[in-house]
């Protein structure tokens, strides 16, 4: 909202009105002084979204933490275990045969990949190419977004959108958002690492549930971290099985993509 018209009272009447119009809203990134108004209001409290962290260059992001030779020693000791994990899982990926095509925008392979895997996710926000193209592709300030889509062989299994931003001194690569099947998160996210990699950016940072395919994450190299970015919902059912599927963090597929968190 434009800073001119804030504490008007029109945040909670488009917050209200948004209620009234889903049978489910969801809420990231709700900051301290609003959660327990929210609690009030009949929110549901589903815990803090994973933060997925891969350093790819350790010695850059530990002489940010420990400036001389503690941190210079530390990353010569850390750094080739990552590097033989990146080469093996690059090696992995060239013997199925795993690409990644640049797109400019999301088109009807969108819709076919949301079509096959929402049914794996029992609650996710809208991956279609329309809902997509909205998100990221027609996004006003041109080239915050790289649009990819993977490839296992012909089979196209997920599509990701990278960005890089200043963190902490240092430039990393965020996977804002990501779409496939659990058992092909390891192909979507192993191209990504390469593609930051040959940018030679300091790490990757991923804010998801990653439902089911975390342990691949952790494959990878991985370390799950607090995101201190909280995920609530509330829901215009009464349904008790489906309430207690909503209650489940589990149940979940986010991402940073599914809100404006990525955003300055």
């Amino acid at each position: 909202m434009h800073p001119a018209y804030r504490l008007r009272g029109i945040g909670t009447v488009l917050s209200e009105v948004q209620i009234r119009e889903n049978d489910v809203t969801m809420g990231l990134g709700i900051t301290d002084s609003a959660y327990r108004a929210y609690l009030r209001s009949g929110w549901v409290d589903l815990g803090m979204l994973p933060s997925f962290v891969r350093p790819l260059d350790v010695g850059a992001m530990l002489a940010r933490r420990w400036p001389g030779w503690a941190g210079r020693l530390a990353g010569a000791m850390l750094d080739p275990t990552l590097r033989l994990a990146e080469t093996l899982s690059e090696l992995s990926g060239l013997l199925n045969d795993v690409r990644m095509e640049r797109i400019r925008r999301f088109d009807a392979r969108a819709d076919d990949l949301w079509h096959s895997v929402a049914e794996l996710y029992p609650v996710a926000c809208r991956r279609d190419g329309r809902t997509l193209n909205w998100r990221f592709a027609d996004y006003p300030e041109r080239g915050q977004y790289h649009l990819f889509y993977f490839y296992l062989g012909r089979r196209m299994v997920g599509y990701a959108v990278l960005r890089f931003r200043c963190r902490d001194g240092l430039r990393t690569g965020f996977i804002v958002d990501y779409f496939c099947a659990p058992q092909d998160v390891i192909w979507v996210f192993s191209r990504c690492l390469t593609f930051f990699s040959r940018r030679r950016v300091a790490a990757v940072y991923a804010l998801c549930t990653c439902p089911k395919g975390a342990h691949w994450l952790r494959w990878l190299g991985f370390v799950r971290r607090r995101s201190g970015c909280r995920l609530m919902f509330k829901a215009n059912v009464s349904d008790p099985a489906v309430l207690e599927l909503l209650r489940n963090p589990d149940s979940w597929f986010v991402t940073a993509g599914d809100s404006d968190i990525d955003r300055p």
